[in-house]
């Protein structure tokens, strides 16, 4: 098959390229910033996996790292039903191994009604940021179900879309081709949306350096914390190339060191049908355009390296 590249258009590639340039100048801050990052609760999303197995997941996953925040079974399907998963590359069970697994366990965390738990969320208190790591099926359906929400919404932070080549397929990253309308609700919605796509992502690696260094230390999961990165990394060495792009963590390093990044206003379409199913387009967006999302177009990425690998660090020396 041919590659079919998607296509980021602007006014420009010099005064984007220099505007980045620019806004990681005057974002510098010395010294190291961790993630600190306050959650409030995690809803599950078909997608990885099926919706069974992401639970079964999560609920080993609570036992093992010792989660202490509410974790919801959400959406089973996209919005228009059907369920994409990435088991080609991950496998039946979502997660490989290298021959540690996560611990089975009978306690049950994950608790149903992840729609009910967002809304009342949402409701309360503060304006809500959302930091979404997956397809974005559970936003979206609470968002069309009570739009009068979206005002109590401060921001969603999600890892998806890709203004270049895809992961899933030449035209789309997974989590945009696993549900686009769900993003197509979001980008109409008056909601602000941040979003890290795979372009940023790809520029932020490691390599099996980085994870000799977890597997020698002493905490209680860092053998575990070590094996779950090498087979991450193995996708990559699998393919020749001898270092992983660290995905879903740059998105959570926007959210909490946003001066990290710089970041474009841009008018953001997605597809829905054929091989462009999940193709995000992206376009500067016009003066005084209101809706539209803000897009990460440049980043440290040895800061942004450096913060996802001490937080795994930190976890596993515990």
């Amino acid at each position: 098959m041919p590659e079919d590249r998607g296509t980021v258009e602007d006014s420009g590639s010099e005064p984007r390229a220099a505007s980045a340039e620019q806004q990681l100048k005057e974002n510098q801050i010395p010294g190291k910033l961790p993630l600190l990052l306050q959650i409030d609760g995690l809803s599950l999303v078909a997608g990885i996996s099926r919706l069974p197995l992401v639970v079964r997941n999560a609920n080993a996953a609570a036992s093992a790292f010792s989660w202490n925040f509410p974790i919801f079974e959400g959406a089973v399907s996209a919005l228009l039903g059907g369920t994409e998963t990435a088991e080609r590359v991950l496998g039946q069970t979502g997660i490989r191994s290298r021959g540690k697994e996560l611990p089975v366990t009978m306690n049950a965390s994950v608790q149903p009604g992840a729609f009910e738990a967002m809304r009342e969320w949402i409701a309360s208190g503060r304006k809500r940021t959302l930091l979404a790591m997956g397809p974005l099926t559970n936003v979206a359906i609470v968002v069309r179900a009570n739009p009068e929400l979206a005002g109590r919404i401060e921001r969603v932070v999600w890892m998806g879309g890709s203004a270049g080549q895809g992961n899933h397929t030449p035209a789309a990253e997974f989590n945009a081709f696993a549900d686009p309308e769900a993003v197509e609700v979001l980008l109409s919605a008056p909601v602000a949306m941040t979003i890290v796509d795979l372009e940023i992502c790809r520029k932020v690696r490691f390599d099996e350096s980085d994870i000799r260094q977890i597997a020698g230390m002493d905490g209680q999961n860092a053998a575990l914390l070590a094996d779950l990165a090498g087979v991450y990394l193995d996708i990559a060495l699998e393919r020749g190339m001898e270092s992983m792009a660290i995905y879903d963590p740059v998105a959570a390093v926007a959210l909490a060191c946003p001066h990290r990044s710089a970041f474009m206003r841009s008018s953001v379409e997605v597809l829905f049908t054929g091989s462009q199913r999940g193709r995000t387009k992206v376009m500067a967006a016009s003066p005084g355009e209101e809706n539209g999302a803000e897009v990460a177009i440049d980043t440290d990425h040895e800061a942004v390296r450096r913060s996802c690998l001490d937080a795994l660090k930190q976890e596993c020396s515990r």
